[in-house]
């Protein structure tokens, strides 16, 4: 519940088996292993980090405020991760920082009067951590770069993610771990009060700001380089199909942003889904939100919203099945981007990499042709000067 794994002291987890029609007892099951997620991402009025982060531009940012179970609230904690995403070439792996601060804190992040310093963001990790020299200036620094993050590209809540996850490890060994996760919710947080960091009563929100994903998404982490031959299997039989780079926030930033965008992500090139694109709306025809409502009041609409389970049946395994082929994307959520235009591009599953070093050469080939351009007009003044001291 606390978000971190839990051990299981029997082997009544071999029941929750994706083949086999969910009984009362392993949803029950379920229910002990799962912590309910929740995750405010946040992006600039033109979206600027959804179009960074779907080109794979180097050094691409992502800003998210993450919380287990009910919403925080006063000197409760909530989590600021700050992702970074480096190119192969780069010889540098993509990066999660987190740093945990209090929930009456966030509001003073968006708070473009306030001057931050390194002294007001110690204080506000202070108030959250037990933290001493070293510990404290690296959270702080950190916190100092999501602001200023913030500050730069003005960023207001974009989009809210809401699931239920399971993580599944060896207590012997960490080469393998698995996450599950389920009922995968997507909210529009564009209609934020301003200043707020985030809806204060998702009980309130418009229906059509609101869509599920109807697929789980299994993800599986290797410490080394070699695939068990269990995960081998799931992908051979269907049960499971490979969804790289799948990301909730660009699927719930394009369901709600279609007028805003120019490209989708590339699981939304999948025919199976293209019938579901019809008859959706963009984010200007939303209606506005009740910044008036009561706070308090939706404290209980996470677990309302996530107990509405989306069935894990056999129906979307066996038409994936028939329609896709081992390696192909996981299909998730396509039908639920709201007003998809046929102008609108789809990004390829895997961009076209253009090195650094390409720029080089391109560089060094032009300056070999400007050489023997520059010899040429040498060579022709000297002969057009020649014949004119003859004459």
């Amino acid at each position: 519940r606390s978000g971190r794994l839990t051990k299981m002291e029997n082997n009544y987890a071999a029941e929750l088996s994706l083949g086999e029609k969910n009984t009362p007892e392993v949803e029950r099951l379920w229910d002990n292993l799962a912590t309910p997620i929740t995750s405010v991402y946040f992006d600039s009025p033109d979206l600027g980090l959804y179009r960074e982060r779907i080109a794979r531009k180097e050094g691409a940012k992502l800003l998210r405020v993450r919380w287990y179970g009910e919403k925080p609230q006063g000197d409760e904690l909530l989590f600021l991760e700050l992702k970074t995403h480096h190119e192969s070439w780069v010889d540098m792996k993509s990066i999660k920082e987190r740093v945990s601060i209090r929930e009456r804190d966030m509001t003073s992040l968006f708070d473009t009067e306030k001057k931050w310093g390194l002294k007001e963001a110690e204080a506000v990790v202070l108030a959250a951590n037990h933290m001493k020299d070293e510990a404290l200036t690296e959270a702080a620094l950190l916190l100092l770069d999501m602001q200023d993050l913030i500050d730069k590209m003005k960023l207001r809540p974009c989009v809210r993610t809401m699931y239920l996850r399971a993580a599944f490890q060896s207590h012997q060994s960490n080469s393998l771990r698995l996450t599950l996760d389920r009922s995968i919710t997507v909210i529009n947080e564009r209609h934020a009060p301003p200043g707020a960091w985030c809806t204060p009563d998702i009980s309130s929100i418009n229906v059509n700001s609101i869509a599920r994903v109807p697929y789980s998404v299994l993800e599986v982490k290797l410490a080394g380089s070699e695939t068990p031959s269990t995960i081998e299997n799931l992908i051979t039989s269907g049960a499971i199909i490979d969804g790289a780079k799948f990301s909730k926030f660009l699927t719930g930033a394009a369901t709600f942003n279609s007028d805003k965008i120019e490209t989708l992500p590339y699981w939304a090139a999948l025919p199976t889904f293209s019938s579901m694109f019809k008859n959706n709306f963009s984010s200007s025809e939303l209606n506005t939100l009740d910044s008036d409502s009561d706070s308090d009041a939706g404290r209980g609409i996470t677990s309302n919203l996530l107990n509405s389970q989306v069935p894990m049946n056999n129906v979307h395994v066996q038409n994936e099945r028939q329609t896709h082929k081992k390696g192909q994307c996981f299909p998730v959520c396509v039908n639920y981007f709201k007003g998809i235009d046929d102008e609108l591009k789809i990004a390829p599953r895997t961009p076209t990499k253009v090195e650094p070093k390409t720029y080089f050469a391109n560089e060094r080939t032009f300056i070999q042709w400007l050489s023997a351009a520059m010899m040429l007009v040498t060579i022709s003044l000297i002969l057009f000067g020649i014949q004119s001291a003859s004459e």
